[in-house]
């Protein structure tokens, strides 16, 4: 077992990591983040309205994205309010409410919040007497991250990059935190660098989901080692799936390779995660990665010598030393030892 216990303690311990350096990863965190809070297929009666609340704070955009899809007369009226002003707005009273109204086809707009508060999205279709409207919704909160979030998810993915660092043989990559909703990517960048969405990573990093934080990082990592080892299948998700597990199994935690799988098993349920599908990623729906995750568990001897093949080259010597002297389940003690005396 390769023993990383101190950089697992260091992580789980806390997420105020302060102390910690940026190590050899250069980290980029966009102070610019954009979270999706709802991405959704939406269906709204004639003479009923939708509403959808969201906690914003001052001077955050609010993106707001209605896209009608079917109805005889494709109109909807779409607003932003104070949450305790839509009574007044459907009365017709007095209310300080932003959007567009009776639009057809796609309606988008950006509010900015004038102070913290709760808020509501009002999808409107009141003002139709016989007509049900269904419409794809989305909506994102644009912010500016402050000085510690910042340093601290740099510094968890600089901790990442370190531990790995003693354990494989690499040249230096950017690991880049910002949106996967965007289109955008912090520029020029070094070969195989990584992005990780800062949409999924927050959220695991505030509620401490060891397993998903560094189960998305080793594969992305994944994908950038196979890459720049010239393996075919650097692309595949299903390879750099097995190469989470194969990492988790390589250092002695195997309960955390079937909490990954439980974890993509619910991204189904996460706005976040279907935004970034949403926007093209490559990634394939979750069920059918925790369904592979999990064949590769129950049978797991056959992918990890596969992959031992793969990674034992590219191996640090005190690496290859401790799975000559301690194993773990599926090491190969004799192509450690190959690879040591090359």
């Amino acid at each position: 077992m390769i023993k990383l216990q101190p950089f697992f303690f260091a992580l789980a311990a806390t997420f105020g990591l302060s102390f910690l350096s940026a190590g050899h990863a250069d980290v980029l965190v966009s102070d610019q983040q954009r979270f999706a809070y709802h991405n959704k297929q939406i269906e709204v009666g004639p003479n009923q309205y939708r509403q959808y609340q969201i906690q914003l704070g001052l001077n955050d955009t609010l993106e707001v994205y209605v896209e009608i899809q079917s109805g005889r007369f494709t109109d909807l009226t779409v607003m932003v309010c104070p949450a305790d002003q839509v009574e007044d707005y459907l009365a017709g009273n007095s209310a300080v409410c932003f959007g567009s109204v009776k639009q057809r086809n796609l309606i988008q707009f950006d509010y900015v919040v004038p102070q913290d508060g709760l808020y509501s999205v009002v999808i409107d279709n009141t003002h139709a007497a016989v007509t049900n409207k269904t419409a794809r919704f989305i909506t994102y909160r644009k912010w500016q991250l402050d000085e510690e979030t910042t340093n601290n998810t740099r510094a968890v993915y600089a901790m990442l990059y370190d531990a790995l660092d003693g354990v494989f043989i690499y040249p230096d990559f950017d690991i880049f935190v910002n949106s996967c909703a965007d289109d955008v990517l912090f520029l020029p960048a070094k070969k195989g660098s990584i992005r990780m969405c800062s949409e999924l990573a927050f959220p695991l990093m505030r509620d401490e989901q060891l397993a998903g934080l560094y189960g998305d990082f080793f594969h992305e990592f994944g994908h950038s080692m196979l890459g720049f080892w010239g393996v075919p299948e650097a692309d595949s998700d299903k390879r750099a799936d097995e190469f989470v597990v194969y990492i988790f199994y390589l250092i002695g935690r195997e309960d955390l390779a079937l909490g990954f799988a439980e974890y993509i098993e619910v991204q189904t349920l996460n706005p976040q995660a279907n935004a970034v599908w949403y926007h093209g990623s490559r990634h394939p729906k979750p069920a059918q990665r925790a369904r592979s995750i999990r064949r590769t568990l129950r049978s797991p001897a056959a992918v990890m010598s596969s992959l031992n093949g793969i990674i034992y080259p590219h191996l640090t010597q005190d690496v290859l030393n401790e799975i000559i002297a301690d194993p773990e389940p599926f090491g190969d003690p004799a192509l450690a030892r190959q690879y040591l005396d090359e």
